[in-house]
């Protein structure tokens, strides 16, 4: 069952929200609560930059994914035992209003498709990838090149196996509108640890804000 917010006056939910945001870069403080942004994937990248987006006071998440929670997602996923065999988009909404019970998730426990992801993410200024297969990271590359909507952003992941060197880490630039975070390899055979992932994760969550505060990368 998903947690209810306690019930406040809209004075004691603009001090909670006040709050919340009181460690916040100030000029993002005015923008944020307005602002939709989308995670394709709620397993170790998607959850992850969803719980930090939170933290950071966003408005609205639209989150999407067709998988379960299991054991071997609790090593890097933002997760918990509770949550086993749930579905990842309610226990994920769960999860987030633990931290802020305003924030406003659209959730959709579908796989994404080119046919269906700019329905599902019209409403979203920016959409973060966080697949696990190569063949989806490619799908919604393609398709968001080819329709070319100048108003959204596209934040992507590439590399974040094993125990290597988080230096190797980077966030690059690709034309106007699209980012691509990590250390660009393919080597799934390195493993999946919580910390390199988080890095991503983090790189990721941290260029959605930095699109949002207009500080764009060269």
């Amino acid at each position: 069952m998903n947690q209810q917010p306690t019930k406040m006056s809209n004075k004691e939910k603009n001090i909670f929200i006040k709050e919340l945001m009181s460690r916040n870069y100030k000029p993002l403080d005015k923008v944020l609560s307005n602002t939709a942004v989308g995670i394709a994937g709620c397993g170790g990248l998607g959850s992850n930059i969803a719980h930090m987006l939170t933290r950071s006071g966003i408005g609205k998440l639209v989150i999407a994914d067709f998988d379960t929670v299991v054991t071997s997602n609790l090593n890097r996923q933002f997760f918990f035992v509770d949550d086993l065999g749930r579905n990842k988009v309610d226990a994920l909404e769960e999860n987030l209003k633990k931290i802020n019970p305003y924030i406003q998730v659209e959730k959709y426990n579908t796989k994404i498709t080119s046919d269906n992801l700019f329905n599902i993410f019209k409403n979203t200024s920016i959409i973060a990838e966080a697949f696990d297969q190569v063949s989806q990271k490619t799908m919604i590359l393609n398709s968001f090149l080819e329709r070319k909507e100048k108003g959204q952003f596209l934040v992507l992941a590439s590399g974040m196996g094993g125990i290597e060197s988080s230096n190797l880490i980077k966030t690059k630039k690709f034309g106007n509108n699209v980012y691509l975070c990590g250390d660009f390899s393919h080597d799934f055979s390195l493993g999946l640890m919580a910390a390199r992932v988080n890095i991503v994760a983090a790189h990721q969550a941290n260029t959605v804000l930095r699109i949002i505060a207009e500080k764009f990368e060269l």
